[in-house]
């Protein structure tokens, strides 16, 4: 498993014991996704008041950069943490090893990282409800990605499929913000 990024960071351990405390019952798993979800609709608050701070008038400018910066955030951190998930399962790449199963029971770090984009898909769909109501198209996304998750948690398998998906969609994610 050697290459994943976590891990040659030296922060493996501490994600592993943050998923494990917070995923380990339903009032836990509440307050991560809560914090997740007002830590993401106050960065993209703040971005924004920031951004008219420094001279961008343009009201529709300035909540898509807000936006934005929310989901350069998300995008970089959900892209690391499902790598890390994937390689910790034995997915490569290029490669992968016979006992990477995407219907295999969910690790509290692929709950705790599903937490962590529901809440980001939640918090971007009040943005999006409040100041873009017609991109139907992103809205029916976000809402089918949560309810996917959901599902996930719920039925406690399948993590490595969502990881797969939010690997590969959101890699590409900082190159695009």
């Amino acid at each position: 498993m050697s290459g994943c990024v976590l891990r040659e960071l030296g922060v493996e351990a501490d994600w592993v014991a943050f998923s494990r405390e917070w995923t380990k019952d339903a009032l836990s798993m509440a307050v991560l996704a809560l914090v997740f979800f007002l830590f993401f609709y106050s960065w993209n608050q703040m971005a924004c008041a920031i951004f008219r701070a420094n001279g961008f008038k343009n009201k529709k400018v300035v909540l898509e950069l807000g936006s934005c910066s929310s989901s350069l955030i998300h995008c970089t951190v959900v892209s690391v943490l499902t790598y890390y998930e994937l390689c910790s399962q034995g997915w490569g790449l290029f490669s992968s090893s016979e006992a990477f199963d995407l219907g295999s029971a969910n690790t509290p770090t692929g709950i705790a990282t599903m937490f962590f984009c529901i809440s980001y898909m939640l918090a971007d769909l009040v943005y999006l409800h409040r100041f873009s109501p017609g991109d139907k198209q992103y809205i029916v996304h976000h809402w089918a990605t949560v309810v996917y998750m959901a599902l996930c948690i719920w039925i406690g398998r399948g993590h490595l499929s969502t990881m797969l998906c939010i690997f590969l969609g959101e890699v590409t994610g900082p190159i695009n913000n």
